[in-house]
């Protein structure tokens, strides 16, 4: 017998004489929807608990294919006919969703969860109508029902690999994708795989990239589309790769910034030379060496990085370009940082004054951050009041300040998370509290 869906179309029949909607709060009733029997499964919908705003709905998922399904990635679409709203639902592991309005799918989490034959799995959810006009069972249908890998479905595709082009490569990946279906598969090298219980219809076949810790693969076949017809001969798919690139590594150094004590960073981008494919995005701290793995062997890279600004200097880190990197060893490459002072006729004189910090806790190092990115004002305070030796552009500015030790005790910044600079020939005056924090006896446990 041919089978024609994974969707199992679920037809509505009404068992039984319907029983009246009252008016009274807290009414039921319980009429039963009865999906019409299909080879794997029936689905019933009842709605026990009627209201005029809430209404209380189980749906029943029977096991009839005389074996063993599995419900991960299952789904079942529900109606209403009146305007509803559904949140949450729990029983089995469904999470409901609302793709179109009065239309609710029931998901199930791609957890495996084996159903019996003759077992049920139950999801019970409210519906919360929104006009309060009483929805019972009469205004909601299950539409239909998704199993994933249905046994009733007898339509398949031969799926074959090559031979491995890496003995450190496990598999061939391939996707294989049609109407309500998505399966990536695992063939292993030069052996071929039946994925079965499929939909009649078309489905495109596409090889993916595979990797290890050693390198990559290409998948070099284009995406296939076949047909499945489970009344005639099954299509079989044969995938390519191209040979393996083995990874290689650059060993990034990145100068400090001169006279600056804090921990500051920049975006850095990795592009395939004289292109504009970014093969990689990093944060870069300055003063530290990184490594950039998983680059390709015998390929060329131009690396870019963000500029800064910090104490009215803009920092510029210059470009890497042309890099040529290698599988046999790191390639070692450090950068030059191009300083450019920025005018600050129109900026404005800080003075801060540090409260209820003993001298032994000295020193401390401020942050003006802007936020908006543009600028930021870093030093290092060994008395109060001190006065920035620098005047600072006007602005919005985020107050960082860390925690600070005199023996044992710890002293935390307690003032304004933020503060406002505007132009002025006068100095603004910056007050930063602290008060004592309290440490915890217990190692790695602090508090404030």
């Amino acid at each position: 017998m041919k089978k024609t869906t994974i969707s199992l179309m679920v037809t509505a029949v009404l068992m039984g004489s319907p029983i009246m909607v009252t008016s009274a709060l807290g009414a039921t009733q319980e009429n039963i929807i009865t999906a019409a029997q299909s080879e794997s499964v029936s689905a019933t919908i009842t709605v026990p608990q009627v209201d005029q705003w809430y209404s209380q709905a189980q749906v029943d998922l029977k096991n009839i294919s005389g074996q063993q399904l599995d419900l991960a990635d299952a789904e079942i679409w529900v109606t209403s006919d009146k305007d509803a709203t559904v949140n949450s639902s729990w029983g089995a592991p469904f999470d409901v969703s609302s793709p179109a309005p009065n239309t609710f799918v029931f998901t199930h989490d791609s957890t495996s969860q084996i159903l019996n034959d003759g077992q049920t799995a139950q999801i019970f959810f409210g519906l919360n109508a929104s006009n309060g006009d009483y929805i019972d069972g009469n205004d909601v249908h299950i539409e239909k029902v998704i199993i994933k890998n249905d046994p009733a479905l007898q339509g398949k595709i031969t799926l074959q690999a090559p031979s491995a082009p890496h003995a450190s490569l496990a598999a061939a990946s391939i996707l294989v994708e049609g109407e309500n279906y998505s399966e990536t598969v695992s063939v292993p090298w030069g052996s071929s795989f039946v994925l079965e219980h499929l939909q009649d219809g078309e489905y495109q076949v596409t090889a993916r990239d595979v990797t290890s810790e050693m390198g990559i693969a290409h998948a070099s076949s284009p995406t296939s589309t076949v047909t499945v017809d489970s009344d005639a001969t099954q299509p079989s798919v044969s995938v390519q790769y191209d040979a393996f690139i083995y990874y290689a590594t650059i060993s990034l150094t990145m100068p400090a910034l001169d006279g600056i004590t804090a921990s500051l960073t920049t975006d850095a981008t990795v592009k395939a030379a004289g292109t504009q494919d970014v093969e990689r995005s990093l944060v870069v701290p300055f003063g530290s060496e990184i490594d950039i793995s998983k680059l390709l062997d015998n390929h060329k890279y131009d690396l870019s990085y963000s500029p800064i600004t910090v104490n009215n200097v803009l920092y510029q880190p210059s470009d890497n370009l042309d890099v040529l990197v290698n599988k046999d060893t790191a390639t070692e490459i450090s950068t030059n940082i191009v300083e450019t002072p920025i005018a600050s006729d129109d900026f404005t004189t800080v003075q801060a004054s540090i409260v209820d910090l003993p001298q032994e806790a000295m020193p401390i190092v401020l942050n003006l951050v802007a936020k908006d990115g543009s600028s930021r004002y870093s030093y290092e305070i060994t008395s109060s009041p001190f006065t920035l030796p620098d005047d600072v552009k006007p602005g919005e500015y985020d107050i960082q300040i860390d925690s600070v030790f005199a023996g044992d005790t710890r002293y935390a910044y307690d003032g304004d998370d933020s503060v406002s600079v505007t132009q002025s020939d006068a100095p603004l005056l910056l007050t930063l509290p602290f008060r004592e924090a309290m440490s915890l006896a217990v190692k790695g446990f602090q508090t404030t």
